[in-house]
C-alpha cells in the first residue's frame, strides 16, 4: 500500500494549561493537518482536523480534533464521515473515530459514538449507540460491521438478550 502524507501547516501553540501539560510530555500540537492514503486498487482516505496532537514517542500515531474524512472508493463512491476526535495511525492506516460520529454512504446514514476504520483492510467496525438510517428503513443497534471488499454488512448486538429495532415503511 502506499501513503502520502501531507500536513500543510504546522504550529505549535499553547492556549492553557491542558495543553501545556501536553507539551511537557513530549507531544506537539499541529493545526490543520490532513493526510491522505491510496491503496493498490485505487481507493483513497483523506481525513483532516482542525487540531492533531503528536507524540513523539510514537511518531506514527496522531490524535485529532473536529475530524472530517473521505473514502473515496475506486468506483467513485464517496463516504463521508465527522467525528469529535480520532486516532490516526499512519503507519497501519488504522482511524478510530469517538464522539458524535456521522457516517454519509450514497442515500446511507450511520450515526454512532465509535467508529474504528481499518483501510488496509477495507472494514469498518460502528459500535456504541447505532442508528442507521435509509431511504425506507431505520435500525437501531450496538454493532454494524461492513466489509468494503464484499460489500456485505452484519448488524447485530452484544447481548443475546437485545433486539436489534427496525421501523420500515414500504
Amino acid at each position: 500500500d502506499k501513503a502520502e502524507i501531507k500536513t500543510p501547516i504546522k504550529k505549535e501553540k499553547i492556549v492553557n494549561k491542558q495543553d501545556s501539560k501536553t507539551l511537557q510530555k513530549n507531544e506537539n500540537i499541529i493545526e490543520n493537518i490532513e493526510y491522505y492514503s491510496i491503496d493498490n486498487y485505487g481507493n483513497k482516505f483523506e481525513v483532516s482536523a482542525a487540531e492533531g496532537i503528536t507524540n513523539k514517542n510514537n511518531i506514527n500515531e496522531v490524535f485529532l480534533k473536529s475530524v472530517k474524512a473521505k473514502i473515496i472508493l475506486s468506483n467513485l463512491e464517496v463516504v463521508d464521515i465527522t467525528s469529535k476526535t480520532a486516532t490516526y495511525d499512519k503507519l497501519k492506516l488504522i482511524t478510530n473515530f469517538e464522539g458524535k460520529v456521522n457516517i454519509k454512504y450514497l442515500n446511507h446514514e450511520i450515526k454512532s459514538e465509535l467508529l474504528n476504520l481499518l483501510f488496509k483492510s477495507k472494514i469498518a467496525m460502528i459500535s456504541k449507540d447505532v442508528v442507521y438510517k435509509g431511504l425506507n428503513t431505520n435500525i437501531q443497534t450496538d454493532n454494524i460491521k461492513i466489509d468494503f471488499n464484499n460489500k456485505s454488512s452484519k448488524i447485530f448486538m452484544n447481548s443475546k438478550d437485545k433486539k436489534i429495532k427496525i421501523n420500515s415503511n414500504y
